[in-house]
């Protein structure tokens, strides 16, 4: 008996096996194709940008273990956010003065690059997560804020309502402190106000409850 398959049959295998043939290379290419992208994608893009923002910004000329400021890159990972964030205030002075000697410009930062920086040096962005709302009410009296702004109709008219800020997130809102730092600091001295000093669970407390009375935070 002629066992040879018949021209039709052999057509059908053929077929059949360019279809299994066809399966397997989308299974066998998805994965090579994948690890390439993967290879092609700056590894760790988010903190190498970190690190050309610290020496464009000026940050590495101070705080890199060679000025007069803590090295920032050896302590990568050991800061709280909003410690971070009120250590940054709190100096602002400061490093204005110094600063001004050198001739040097203050930095300003957009929520994007200060989330590259804090990324760059290890520092996890927080939220305002478990916060004291009634703590941060009372900072806006405590701090004197309300000396310069106003919210809900009480305070002065000095410096922006507060109701106007934008509070979308952390980053967003710690970016706009440090730009405005200086011209705030200079405007305290005008007063004959203490510069307020915060600490990370004050300047945390502070966002929490601001952040919902904003209508650009809804």
């Amino acid at each position: 008996m002629d066992m040879r398959p018949t021209r039709g049959r052999r057509h059908r295998i053929r077929t059949a096996v360019l279809l299994v043939s066809a399966w397997a290379s989308c299974w066998l290419v998805v994965p090579v194709g994948a690890a390439r992208l993967a290879a092609a994608q700056p590894v760790g893009a988010a903190p190498l940008d970190g690190r050309a923002l610290f020496v464009d910004k000026g940050c590495a000329g101070c705080h890199a273990g060679k000025g007069p400021g803590p090295d920032l890159t050896a302590r990568r990972g050991a800061e709280n956010f909003w410690a971070f964030g009120a250590a940054a205030w709190n100096h602002a002075p400061a490093m204005r003065a110094q600063m001004a000697q050198g001739k040097v410009p203050w930095p300003s930062l957009s929520p994007d690059e200060l989330g590259a920086l804090v990324t760059f040096l290890g520092i996890a962005v927080e939220e305002a997560v478990d916060a004291n709302l009634t703590e941060g009410k009372s900072m806006l009296v405590r701090k004197g804020c309300l000396r310069c702004h106003a919210l809900a109709g009480e305070g002065a008219r000095i410096g922006p309502d507060l109701t106007r800020g934008d509070y979308r997130s952390a980053v967003v809102w710690l970016a706009r402190l440090w730009n405005h730092a200086p011209s705030m600091g200079e405007r305290f001295y005008q007063m004959g106000i203490p510069y307020p000093l915060f600490t990370g669970p004050e300047l945390r407390n502070l966002f929490a409850y601001l952040r919902p009375i904003a209508p650009a935070s809804r």
